[in-house]
């Protein structure tokens, strides 16, 4: 019985710091790993898909591998990896797809409820 009230407030506790953490990364509109990454995949397949063919395989190819093996390891199935990175290849490329705006970053922010801090709207998402 108490080691069932230890571990729910172990949890309610987590809880609360996460929520804090997520609040502070919003108001602070500082990137996620997730965010960063997704950055990064989106330029280097751009970047690639402007270079001469065999140039441009050559980076595909590293980055799809490099990309696959991750997953893999991750316990992905590679069959279902390997379709889902084509598919992003194929919207960032033959689908000129771009990031959508986060409209979020766009409105003030309250960090603590007595000021507001606000974004550029003018900053590239790409």
């Amino acid at each position: 019985m108490m080691a069932g009230r230890r571990e729910s407030e172990r949890l309610r506790k987590q809880r609360q710091r996460q929520s804090a953490y997520r609040k502070k990364m919003k108001a602070e509109r500082r990137p996620s790993r997730d965010d960063i990454a997704r950055v990064l995949l989106h330029a280097a397949i751009k970047k690639a898909w402007r270079w001469k063919h065999e140039k441009r395989e050559r980076m595909l190819s590293w980055v799809v591998n490099t990309i696959l093996e991750g997953l893999i390891a991750q316990g992905f199935d590679p069959k279902a990896s390997a379709e889902a990175i084509e598919d992003l290849i194929d919207k960032y490329t033959r689908n000129r797809w771009e990031f959508r705006q986060k409209v979020h970053l766009l409105w003030p922010v309250a960090d603590d409820g007595s000021e507001t801090s606000t974004a550029s709207a003018s900053g590239a998402q790409d």
